[in-house]
C-alpha cells in the first residue's frame, strides 16, 4: 500500500510516519523499482502499537523497547506487563478522582439551585 492509504488506515500524517521510519520504530518498507515506498499490513500493526502507546503516555523509546521485546518473545515481557498494569492503575485512579470532582460540582450547582428558591 502506499502511504497515502497507510495514512488514512492509521489516522497518522505522513510526516508522523516517515518521522517513525527514520527513527526506527517502525520498520523500514521495502520500495518499489520507481523508488515509492511499499507499506504492509505489519507497518499498520506497527503503527497501531505505537499509537495505543503513545496514548496511554508511553515515550517513543519505551514503546520501541516493548514492541522489540513482543517480536523477540512473541509475548508482552513482564517490565511491558507490569509497566502496563501500572498505567491502568494510574487511570483508574485518575477515574475515581474525577468521578468525585464531578461529584462536588454537582452538589455545588444543586446549592446555587437550592439557593435561588430562598
Amino acid at each position: 500500500m502506499n502511504i497515502s492509504t497507510l495514512e488514512k488506515r492509521t489516522g497518522l500524517s505522513r510526516d508522523t510516519i516517515r518521522f517513525y521510519e527514520k527513527e526506527g520504530i517502525i520498520t523500514a518498507p521495502k520500495r518499489s523499482d520507481n523508488g515509492y515506498r511499499i507499506y504492509t499490513e505489519l507497518h499498520v500493526k506497527q503503527l497501531s502499537f505505537v499509537s495505543n502507546g503513545k496514548a496511554i503516555g508511553f515515550s517513543l523509546s519505551e514503546i520501541q523497547a516493548g514492541y522489540r521485546t513482543l517480536i523477540e518473545l512473541g509475548k508482552l515481557c513482564p517490565n511491558l506487563e507490569s509497566a502496563l498494569f501500572a498505567k491502568k492503575d494510574f487511570f483508574l485512579n485518575r477515574i475515581e478522582s474525577d468521578r468525585k470532582k464531578v461529584a462536588i460540582i454537582e452538589e455545588m450547582l444543586k446549592r446555587k439551585s437550592d439557593n435561588r428558591e430562598e
